[in-house]
């Protein structure tokens, strides 16, 4: 403060400039005097006060803007002296936050950084950080994260790649600085997490274009230091109590480590030559030796198995590295978490624990999905290609304990980890090609543990939440799994189709199926988006099932894949069962006609859908007419009802209109049936005449009769007397097993007719014999 400002700062005062909003807003008055303080009094104590101000609320932001004194501070931010333009940039940073047209006015005082023009903000924001300043380089951070959080994409323009590598050389600095014990040390340690997720919500926006600039600036190798020094800085600072120092440099330290991993992470995924100086500086191996430390937080392990998943499915060279060297990692970790789940053979050491590995409790392997769910997306990655070592190893069993888990602990986010085991077995399932795998895959724990979340599922539909959807996700992924293994044990003899269809795992299936459907279309893009409007604190579902949270879960690119293998290997199953008549029989009884009509939309699935829809619609003949039953699969039926070959008539093309209409000789030379096969065809015309004539007695032609129907055709054209028609007509029904007031179709009818007409036959023989007798 020069003598000038010193003299005037006698008529301003603190407590002449230094005010309280009432009601939430400054006055033009009280504006008048922090402007005319910032000239003559204690600029920096000015500001201070000014960004203290803001926490009264957004009137106060309004009315600091709109009467000049954010562009004073601006002015301020400009051309005061250090410890000015620190106060400056706090003070900007607090009038910017959640302000968009404060936002608007620190950008529009800034140009292009040409001739003649204004200064470039990031130019100027660079030359205060690189000043050495701890308490300036702060509050510019601060400035630049609201500007960024406010103004992504045109803060995104103002990146030069200068620039860029300017402030990437400062981080292993500040990281330095804030590991040295010294006064600026929390202030270093605080500004590292700002500028790296200010990076991150930049690379959000600007995608690989922006990526590559920082890839070209060398942040990689900076981000993996900066990952290595400060989790051993967490292990020095491991917190005895909460509220010490030490806990907080603990954070901050996390802090650092986690936002280095989520910015590294989205650049590995986004662009490819960041991958190879990733494997190239042996980044996996570092990542790998911090995994293996046990005091690491979970967090932190958490994340970078995330940035290891995602480096191996985007580089098959990282993917390769990772099960050479960190395979056995992930297993023992793995263990570790999942101690109080395992359930291992008697006298097996092969799920035993490392006895330098210290075991969690229930409760805290219980409440850590942040770490075994990405563990369990990395195993499966990994394991696919190696599927035979896996089992060998007790893979299978430590993919049962996290489902056993993830089902009994869902109220503890338990649900992230069931559905990251069932995408791993299921995946597996899928990768499969030996029978050692198969076999294993299809024990009877492995299945029930899937049946449950089959279940789980379709209690979560329709979908309200996020929670809902992964639920859903997982449920279709068990569908997929138990379809295979069913495939798998009707392909080796091991069970019967009709076993299967007595069960009742089918029936689960075929419901998920129905229920999931606009959920599997969502995630495949099949429909559009349909959100609802927010009911009280949750959000209901909506026309289609599925809420926006739901919605952008599903969206997610590694969801449809798995929707598009489950579903189809469900349809497939279904398919095999509707090749003979009682099967589809039981499947009709699901009532899945509409879920297959919407399936039809999506490419993936429309042709097996379009074949179940074409079967389930030609059984819906079996109660019309017998000439309507064409030469599908009724016709069949008929065929076998009455002991024929099925293979001629397909061969020919017979339909049920035409097989009426052949002529004995028709028979013996077109189709080449012996003279039995005849007769049975015969037997068949003549059951559709008399089916007619009792269809006929409601007056009606409609292909289906009832009880009384028969009786009243046996009263009037045998004579026969009404008891013993009733008679009659109440054991041919019970020969059908048709209940006697339900309907029964010529394919019924068909199967009994030979019988009834042996018994009218009889009964007509006796009459006449009787009538002699008389006579």
């Amino acid at each position: 403060m020069d003598s000038v400002t010193s003299w005037f700062s006698r008529l301003f005062p603190e407590t002449k400039w230094r005010c309280r909003p009432v009601r939430g807003r400054i006055n033009d008055a009280q504006a008048k005097l922090l402007v005319t303080a910032l000239k003559w009094s204690d600029t920096s104590a000015v500001l201070t006060h000014i960004a203290e101000l803001v926490v009264h609320g957004r009137g106060v932001q309004n009315d600091l803007l709109n009467l000049q004194v954010t562009e004073a501070v601006i002015k301020c931010f400009l051309e005061g002296t250090k410890t000015v333009q620190g106060a400056a940039a706090q003070a900007l940073a607090a009038l910017c936050k959640g302000h968009d047209m404060s936002c608007r006015k620190v950008l529009d005082s800034f140009g292009t950084g040409g001739w003649f023009k204004r200064r470039h903000l990031m130019a100027h924001a660079s030359h205060l950080m690189c000043g050495g300043d701890a308490e300036q380089a702060s509050g510019v951070v601060c400035l630049l994260g609201e500007l960024v959080f406010e103004k992504a994409s045109e803060m995104l323009l103002l990146q030069r790649q200068a620039i860029i590598v300017e402030i990437v050389k400062l981080i292993p600095c500040w990281s330095q600085k804030s590991r040295v014990p010294t006064s600026t040390a929390a202030i270093f340690l605080d500004m590292l997490p700002k500028i790296l997720s200010m990076f991150s919500t930049l690379a959000l926006c600007g995608g690989a274009e922006f990526c590559r600039k920082l890839h070209k600036a060398n942040l990689t190798a900076a981000l993996l230091e900066l990952v290595a020094d400060h989790s051993q800085m967490q292990q020095v600072h491991q917190p005895k109590d909460s509220g010490t120092g030490s806990a907080v440099t603990y954070k901050g330290h996390e802090a650092v480590v986690n936002s280095a991993l989520a910015l590294l992470t989205f650049m590995l995924s986004q662009v490819p030559a960041q991958r190879l100086d990733f494997d190239e500086i042996k980044g996996v191996q570092g990542l790998l030796r911090l995994l293996n430390n046990e005091f690491l937080n979970s967090s932190v392990q958490g994340t970078i198995v995330k940035l290891l998943t995602v480096a191996a499915s985007s580089f098959p060279k990282i993917g390769e590295s990772v099960k050479l060297h960190g395979f056995d990692t992930v297993k023992k970790l793995l263990r570790r978490y999942l101690t109080s789940w395992l359930e291992a053979p008697s006298g097996s050491s092969m799920m035993a624990c490392s006895p330098d590995l210290p075991l969690l409790s229930p409760a805290a392997a219980c409440c850590s999905p942040e770490v075994v769910e990405p563990l369990l997306q990395l195993f499966a990655l990994v394991a696919s290609s190696s599927s035979g070592d896996v089992l060998a190893d007790g893979g299978l069993q430590l993919l049962e304990a996290a489902l056993r888990g993830g089902l009994a602990t869902l109220g503890q986010e338990g649900h992230k980890v069931a559905v990251a085991a069932t995408q791993a077995l299921f995946r597996l399932s899928c990768d499969s090609s030996s029978s050692l795998l198969d076999a294993a895959l299809c024990g009877g724990t492995t299945i029930s543990l899937m049946t449950e979340l089959v279940d789980l599922a379709c209690e979560r539909i329709p979908i309200t939440t996020v929670t809902d959807a992964q639920v859903v996700h997982g449920g279709v992924c068990a569908q997929g799994f138990l379809s295979k293994v069913i495939g798998s044990k009707l392909h080796r003899g091991e069970v019967s189709k009709a076993e299967v269809l007595c069960g009742s795992l089918l029936p689960k299936l075929t419901k998920l199926l129905c229920h999931s459907t606009e959920a599997v279309l969502v995630a495949a893009n099949a429909v559009k988006a349909q959100y609802p409007a927010p009911v009280g604190p949750q959000m209901a579902a909506s026309a289609s099932g599925v809420c926006c949270a739901g919605h952008a879960y599903l969206a997610q690119r590694q969801v449809g894949p798995d929707m598009r293998v489950a579903v189809t290997l469900a349809l497939r199953l279904l398919t095999e069962f509707s090749q003979d008549f009682d099967s589809l029989q039981v499947l009709r009884a699901f009532k899945m006609q509409a879920a297959l009509e919407r399936l039809k939309l999506w490419q993936a699935t429309k042709c097996l859908a379009s074949q179940l829809v074409s079967k389930l619609s030609e059984i819906e003949l079996e109660y019309q007419p017998y000439h309507l039953y064409g030469n599908g699969i009724l016709q069949a039926a008929v065929l076998r009802a009455v002991q024929l070959d099925v293979r001629p008539f397909d061969e020919k093309g017979v339909s049920a209109a035409k097989l009426l209409k052949l002529s004995g000789h028709q028979l013996r030379t077109w189709l080449g049936l012996d003279p039995t096969e005849i007769s049975q065809v015969v037997l068949i015309q003549e059951a559709n005449r008399v089916f007619t004539a009792i269809d006929k007695m409601d007056c009606r032609v409609d292909g289906c009769i009832i009880q009384d129907d028969l009786e009243q055709y046996l009263v009037r054209t045998f004579n026969m007397r009404e008891d013993n028609a009733e008679s009659l007509s109440r054991t041919t029904f019970e020969q059908m097993q048709v209940d006697a007031r339900a309907p029964a179709s010529f394919l019924d009818f068909v199967k009994v007719f030979a019988i009834l007409k042996g018994q009218l036959e009889e009964d007509t023989a006796e009459c006449r014999a009787t009538k002699r007798c008389r006579r």
